[in-house]
């Protein structure tokens, strides 16, 4: 982890040593200095997202991040965490389809299944060209609830697709701008969750994202 870690910030930092040698410089003008100053305030805000993203994922995964179990409508916490998500999609030109049966009970700390889910759909968004779409579904039974995340979008070849929950892993198709631990956050908190999530994926075709949670609708 140390040594992901020191790749991870070794581009922002570079990137901040390099734009703070000019804000020294007294011949750059005032306009000059705001715009490499907001840069580098961009890297320092990436840097303090990675690192907090990178204690949580360390501390899912060691077992000690206290989860919050309460009971909660589906279609309620899907509405919640759409909002962002629709502005998202729209930028994207992805349309983007949330149909959440009424009825659907469980029992879940509401704001880290928030951040799971949340990181699943970006992820299906990112990698869905304009004009197609993102789709949530979901169904429950005795056994389980299932949501189901899909997209028409560029797909994952089959040598990527067992490692994309792996964290730091980009797939070939990934952004610049990604750093592999969406997916990773993910599957943790699932897990935590008395859950698992499973991919399925075909080049061109789209991406299949499905969602267990082993747990009762009466609990």
């Amino acid at each position: 982890m140390m040594s992901d870690i020191s790749h991870q910030f070794k581009t922002p930092l570079t990137a901040i040593s390099l734009m703070n040698e000019p804000l020294m410089n007294e011949s750059v003008s005032d306009e000059q200095r705001l715009e490499y100053a907001g840069k580098i305030d961009a890297q320092i805000s990436k840097m303090t997202w990675l690192l907090r993203s990178l204690l949580t994922l360390s501390q899912l995964e060691a077992g000690v991040l206290e989860m919050k179990p309460e009971k909660a409508e589906l279609s309620v916490l899907m509405t919640d965490l759409s909002e962002p998500l629709l502005i998202m999609a729209e930028v994207a030109e992805v349309e983007y389809i949330c149909s959440i049966p009424d009825g659907i009970v469980l029992r879940a700390d509401v704001h880290w299944l928030k951040e799971a889910l949340s990181n699943i759909i970006k992820n299906c968004i990112e990698h869905t060209d304009a004009g197609g779409f993102v789709k949530i579904t979901a169904s429950q039974n005795n056994l389980r609830t299932a949501i189901v995340i899909e997209d028409n979008g560029r797909g994952i070849e089959k040598e990527h697709l067992p490692h994309i929950f792996d964290r730091f892993y980009k797939a070939g198709n990934s952004s610049h701008d990604s750093v592999g631990i969406g997916l990773a956050m993910a599957r943790q908190i699932i897990r935590v969750h008395d859950g698992n999530v499973e991919a399925e994926s075909e080049v061109g075709k789209g991406t299949k994202f499905t969602v267990n949670l082993y747990q009762n609708s009466s609990v």
